[in-house]
């Protein structure tokens, strides 16, 4: 994420975002990338900034929910453990 803010150029970006795009550790980063690259914002750096760094949000919510999710389940495991 961090590489998307402090991109030099246009060009630099958008060679970042393909290779995101190649990634199997961020599946919604991935997903968002063809769609993107079909996007008015791919020829515009500041657009382009902005709407990776809103996919990275979304993986990171994704991520937290599931991270939740589990946390839960645990614990109600644990409830049916302990009685």
């Amino acid at each position: 994420m961090r590489f998307a803010v402090n991109a030099p150029d246009l060009p630099t970006l958008q060679q970042h975002a393909v290779g995101l795009g190649r990634t199997q550790d961020f599946p919604h980063v991935k997903a968002g990338i063809p769609r993107l690259r079909r996007s008015k914002a791919w020829g515009d750096l500041g657009d382009l900034k902005r709407e990776l760094l809103d996919l990275w949000t979304e993986e990171r919510n994704t991520l937290a929910k599931e991270v939740m999710q589990d946390i839960e389940a645990q614990r109600k495991q644990r409830r049916k453990a302990a009685r």
